[in-house]
């Protein structure tokens, strides 16, 4: 996204003061970062809300699309995913009965791109969220099939369905989506790392490790076609710590063991110390710390704990079970290390007179947070097994337990 909503719109095209009025204070509610949709959240939903009506009722039907699309990215962003479910029912039952007949008259537009936009954004939340089970997940991808062949961007759908196969360990329905996939790259118009680092975690999961390892050098070296170079001045996804810590990620999730280690010792155990450490770092990347033994960010790590409790209603029903997976694996390997108790503060965890508590009752309680998110996920999601994902990281990282 721009750095505000509706950046570019040609308001002064609208008939509606009003409506111009609002989208010019939405506007400038969002002009300034993304955390700003965080902080004026409340009053950003209602103008999105008072947009949303108005622009139907005076028919401004690319910006009533593009308000739909908007009020679900800012829920997205929120975490506050049935929002996120509410309004895609919404835009379901609105697109079927009015984009096809008003697309003529936004032909100069995005407006049918942004059908597949809108499908690439509802499915982050949908495949990742325990509320929405296989039957609603599989009607979601043929509409969004169905959407992409209709209204072009294909590749958006190819990209996604990699992604949920690999959530799956589907290598048939993955193998199929990633040849799919090399037929439309050439459509890709936005980021050529982003779009192309779902296609080297399939190759992982294909048992393809050597053309993965090739692909992954490309990126971090900037061997990709010419017209696409422009994206290295904005992404960060190929820096080597990232790129090894995601391929690292991935290898966990994949179960495979020796591929982990393999890349581990290559490439993440030979970077400098303060590359493989840093304040903004996830958590997965802070257990890889842990596990080559490392333990003088104990202080921030703890300080990030709490900020994953706290923010647990934010995160997916995925990616809540892969954090606190992690953090359990990170305190069983501080407990090998002979830490016996730390001083953490988080809702549900009793501590002493000195906020300290006992080693093994924060391992206790992160195993139970990622066995309850997976346990849920696992029900709602027959193709998803969570016991393969828990010994996966036990074998990983070694732990006894």
């Amino acid at each position: 996204m721009s750095n505000s909503i509706f950046k570019g719109f040609p308001t002064a095209q609208l008939q509606s003061q009003e409506l111009a009025r609002l989208v010019n204070k939405a506007r400038q509610l969002t002009d300034g970062g993304y955390e700003l949709l965080s902080k004026n959240y409340d009053t950003l939903m209602s103008h999105m809300k008072r947009i949303l009506k108005l622009s139907k009722q005076e028919k401004e039907w690319k910006l009533y699309f593009d308000t739909l699309y908007y009020i679900l990215f800012i829920n997205v962003d929120e975490g506050n995913f049935p929002e996120v479910v509410k309004y895609a029912e919404v835009y379901y039952k609105e697109s079927a009965l009015h984009m096809d007949r008003e697309l003529p008259n936004y032909a100069e537009t995005d407006m049918a791109e942004t059908n597949v936009y809108t499908y690439n954004l509802i499915f982050g939340t949908y495949s990742e969220y325990c509320q929405i089970d296989d039957e609603h997940m599989d009607m979601f991808m043929e509409r969004y099939k169905e959407a992409a062949l209709k209204y072009g961007e294909i590749v958006w759908f190819y990209i996604d369905e990699m992604v949920l196969s690999m959530l799956y360990r589907d290598v048939d329905r993955s193998k199929a989506a990633a040849e799919n996939f090399l037929k439309y790259e050439k459509e890709i118009q936005s980021c050529y790392v982003c779009r192309h680092k779902d296609y080297l975690w399939q190759l992982l999961l294909a048992d393809k490790d050597m053309q993965a390892e090739e692909f992954m050098n490309r990126l971090i070296h900037k061997d990709i076609p010419k017209q696409h170079l422009w994206c290295y001045d904005y992404c960060r996804n190929a820096e080597p710590p990232k790129m090894y810590k995601n391929v690292l990620s991935t290898c966990v999730s994949f179960g495979k063991t020796d591929t982990f280690q393999y890349f581990y010792d290559k490439y993440w155990k030979k970077m400098p110390k303060e590359s493989q450490w840093n304040e903004d770092a996830y958590t997965f990347a802070r257990l890889l710390y842990v596990f080559g033994g490392h333990f003088d960010k104990l202080d921030e790590d703890l300080k990030e704990v709490r900020e994953s409790v706290d923010d647990e209603r934010k995160g997916t029903t995925v990616g809540n079970c892969l954090d606190f997976m992690q953090w359990w694996c990170y305190f069983v390997l501080l407990k090998k290390s002979g830490v016996k108790e730390v001083a953490i503060d988080v809702k549900g965890l009793e501590t002493d007179e000195n906020g300290k508590a006992d080693i093994q009752a924060v391992i206790t309680y992160m195993e139970k947070k990622a066995d309850d998110y997976g346990g849920k996920f696992a029900q709602a999601r027959s193709k998803f097994d969570y016991t393969f994902l828990k010994n996966s990281y036990i074998k990983c990282f070694g732990l006894t337990v």
